[in-house]
């Protein structure tokens, strides 16, 4: 009779931890995904009339906003991801500054300073750095956030 007891009591206690809810490592609520492209919007949606406005000037400057907004949001999710006693947020700040940086400077110069532009290639590639630089922020994003979602961080 104990072993059937046994048996029972085993097969009870996986039917209670099947049914239970999922609950985080430390004892939170259960993991929620993070959705990326939601965080993408948060971004982008206030900025869209800018986009929108066909002026040069204006779209540069809500690609530039659009881009930082990018940037703060991986700061985030990355501190969330990654101890400060291993990477420091100074030091993520200032690595996608960098990044940043160059990939702005890159594309300015592949698109306003090649040779076939002895004055201007005109103001239309004046957004193409920032938009470099968009691209490259979104990706981060997305990839920090599958990279939570994974780990359920």
């Amino acid at each position: 009779m104990p072993k059937r007891f046994a048996a029972y009591a085993v097969a009870a206690a996986i039917c209670l931890l099947a049914a239970a809810p999922e609950t985080r490592a430390g004892g939170g609520p259960p993991w929620e995904p993070i959705d990326a492209d939601a965080e993408i919007e948060r971004c982008y949606v206030p900025l869209k009339p800018e986009f929108d406005s066909g002026v040069t000037a204006r779209m540069r400057n809500a690609g530039n906003d659009y881009a930082e907004c990018l940037n703060r949001r991986v700061v985030v999710h990355t501190t969330a991801l990654i101890s400060e006693a291993s990477y420091p947020r100074a030091q993520i700040e200032a690595d996608l500054g960098t990044l940043a940086k160059t990939t702005a400077r890159f594309h300015w110069r592949l698109y306003n300073e090649n040779r076939a532009c002895r004055l201007s290639c005109g103001t239309m590639y004046h957004v193409f750095g920032a938009a470099a630089v968009m691209g490259l922020f979104e990706r981060l994003l997305r990839e920090v956030i599958q990279q939570r979602n994974e780990l359920q961080m």
